[in-house]
């Protein structure tokens, strides 16, 4: 493909799937099940400001966000945890308040060794296409266009093991997600994004082509399920009432610990009958995650009285200082199962009657970029 333009090569593909304005965080198989030499994944984003960061990550496993049909199960496993292609775009984050891009992989726990490009033509409040290009060797990463790419990354592991792509950030809003696939004759071929033929603006193309396993993939993270509902980027302390809390229900909290952290980061399930000042006298669930002392207190407020708490775990604590995060609540009749990036963490059996719970709070030294509620 070196002596084809990035013309010549998208004329050669043809869509096979799309995905159309997702929640984030989005994590959607790739089609046909892994990536070969020709892929290529086209996302039509926007940047709301210039602060924060946004990530595209390409996973050799399951994700944090895989789940069973039902989707009461995680099916991701920390220890076999595979990245590899990470894409990390930092708004204002150098040292003199530049702008990078971190490149890198993950797997046997830990990070590899990173490749950082101060190439940066993200923009904020302007569209952008980004495209990931796979050839045999790299991938090949063009923003806007152009004929040669603005990054390229040296494959690590094989192209044929990378069978998801997850998204997210809170400084990202995602307009849709393209996947094609070569080997078709250019008469057959889809229309060319605009964006190839006319730099100068962004224009994103009808959907086409719908696959179900993506859209099926995507169903927990979209708001047009009737039952659930979703919160962009709420603010800190964060207060929500509503009587559904109270019956069965999945609370899915996405953010990053702060850096410093000061001490704790609070969920209660409480009862205040939409008063969000006046002083609790019961609070059937409390969660206090406490990053600094690896632990995760669980406790009742009952009558205004604490009761004893609860701080074993099932396995290692999942957190660090600065780490994204997915906490994942299942309120059940009898108890609260309490998962975090996947692990499950711990359960904790109610004390007090669980429909009595009509909001939920959040407070500490986090960052909160979406709460998903689904109700059973």
């Amino acid at each position: 493909m070196d002596n084809l333009s990035l013309v010549e090569i998208i004329d050669r593909t043809r869509l096979v799937s799309d995905v159309t304005e997702p929640i984030l965080p989005v994590c959607c198989p790739v089609p046909g099940g892994n990536l070969r030499p020709g892929s290529l994944i086209i996302l039509y984003a926007s940047c709301p400001n210039n602060q924060g960061r946004f990530r595209i990550d390409l996973y050799a496993s399951n994700c944090q966000h895989c789940r069973s049909e039902d989707g009461k199960k995680s099916l991701y496993d920390p220890a076999e945890r595979i990245v590899a292609l990470h894409f990390n775009a930092r708004f204002g984050e150098g040292k003199d308040g530049s702008s990078y891009v971190v490149m890198n992989s993950f797997h046997e726990g830990k990070w590899d060794q990173d490749e950082r490009s101060t190439v940066f033509p993200f923009q904020p409040e302007q569209p952008f296409c980004l495209m990931i290009l796979t050839e045999e060797e790299r991938f090949r990463i063009y923003v806007d266009g152009g004929e040669r790419p603005h990054y390229q990354f040296q494959h690590r592991f094989s192209i044929g093991d990378i069978g998801r792509i997850h998204i997210e950030g809170p400084n990202l809003s995602v307009e849709l997600i393209e996947f094609r696939e070569p080997g078709i004759d250019q008469e057959q071929s889809s229309p060319l994004p605009s964006i190839i033929q006319d730099p100068s603006a962004v224009t994103i193309q009808p959907s086409t082509v719908v696959d179900d396993n993506v859209a099926r993939e995507n169903r927990d993270v979209s708001d047009k399920n009737e039952n659930t509902n979703i919160v962009h980027s709420p603010s800190i302390p964060y207060f929500e009432h509503n009587i559904n809390f109270g019956k069965p229900c999945d609370i899915i909290i996405n953010g990053m610990i702060l850096d410093p952290f000061n001490k704790y980061f609070v969920i209660n399930l409480a009862n205040t009958n939409g008063d969000r000042d006046a002083k609790k006298q019961n609070i059937p669930i409390h969660i206090s995650i406490r990053v600094d002392q690896s632990k995760i207190v669980r406790n009742s407020l009952i009558n205004g009285v604490w009761g004893q708490e609860e701080t074993c775990l099932e396995g290692t604590f999942p957190l660090t200082i600065g780490s994204m995060f997915e906490v994942f609540i299942q309120n059940q009749n009898e108890s609260v199962s309490i998962s975090i990036n996947g692990q499950l963490c711990c359960q904790y059996k109610h004390r007090h009657d669980p429909k009595t719970i009509d909001t939920i709070e959040i407070n500490g030294s986090v960052r909160l970029d979406s709460i998903r509620y689904r109700f059973n």
